[in-house]
């Protein structure tokens, strides 16, 4: 609904209250009218050095099955300035979004690095998930840092021949995936992850 009251100034994040951003384009009020739903961001005015909640500002409602229903408040169609293209995707904000992703069961993969980089995956006919990796920087990667939602037992890169060669990889101590396997800029990496 439409704001009554004091205006919001920003958005704070339910799983740390010192993460901040820039409150969404176009935001309006979220009336929760269903005690199963999680807020999982709030509209927030600072208040004599406090954060005084508003509103919600993402909301979540798990309908089972992996159905979730995600509201938010404002729109992530922003212009690409620094005030409002970059607040909608900070590291704040990418994290609540794997989040979500990861409890609809849509997310199987991501990278988790800085790099620009172009991500596309699926599963083919025998179960395994493809991904295709594009660096879009223009520095190559060494390696490749990755998040699964499962435990590999064995990852291949199609070669340009299209053959599979084996890849070496390992899981570090935060429970990431280090593949080790160099990303040149704008060279398609093709791994098949079992």
């Amino acid at each position: 609904k439409e704001w009554e009251g004091e205006l919001p100034k920003g958005e704070m994040f339910a799983f740390d209250n010192s993460a901040t951003c820039t409150k969404q384009k176009d935001s309006r009020m979220i009336k929760v009218e269903n005690d199963k739903v999680e807020t999982l961001s709030w509209l927030y005015r600072p208040v004599d050095g406090e954060k005084k909640k508003l509103s919600p500002a993402v909301t979540v409602l798990d309908r089972g099955d992996g159905k979730l229903s995600v509201v938010f408040s404002g729109t992530p169609n922003a212009h690409h300035n620094y005030m409002e293209g970059f607040s909608f995707l900070n590291e704040s904000r990418k994290r609540q979004l794997i989040d979500v992703f990861s409890r609809a069961r849509a997310l199987p993969i991501y990278y988790d690095g800085d790099e620009e980089m172009l991500l596309c995956s699926g599963k083919i006919k025998d179960g395994r998930l493809l991904a295709v990796f594009i660096n879009l920087g223009y520095d190559p990667l060494e390696e490749l840092d990755v998040v699964l939602d499962f435990t590999p037992e064995k990852i291949t890169m199609l070669n340009p021949e299209g053959n599979e060669i084996d890849v070496d990889y390992r899981l570090t101590d935060d429970g990431k995936i280090k593949v080790m396997t160099e990303a040149e800029p704008m060279y398609p990496l093709i791994l098949i992850l079992k």
